[in-house]
Parts: structure tokens; sequence; C-alpha cells
């Protein structure tokens, strides 16, 4: 999944009151330090 959203350069996160995905936006805080770690997909 990681390597799928790497290719098409879009970042996830788990919204933590509801559970659902997430996309980031492109460019924010979230996306750049998901990016920066390799985590497109983030759980926690």
């Amino acid at each position: 999944m990681n390597r799928f959203l790497k290719n098409v350069d879009v970042t996830f996160r788990r919204d933590p009151q509801t559970g659902r995905a997430r996309a980031n936006k492109p460019d924010s805080q979230k996306d750049q330090e998901q990016k920066a770690k390799g985590e497109y997909y983030y759980m926690g």
C-alpha cells in the first residue's frame, strides 16, 4: 500500500475520532512528515 501511495504521491492518516482514513492535503505539515518517514498510510 505504501508503495502505491508513494507512486501516486498521496498520504493518508487515520482520523482519531472516527477511525476513518483521511487524505492529507498536499504539502501540509502532516503530509511532509509522513513522506519524510516513508509512511504514506499512517495508522497511529
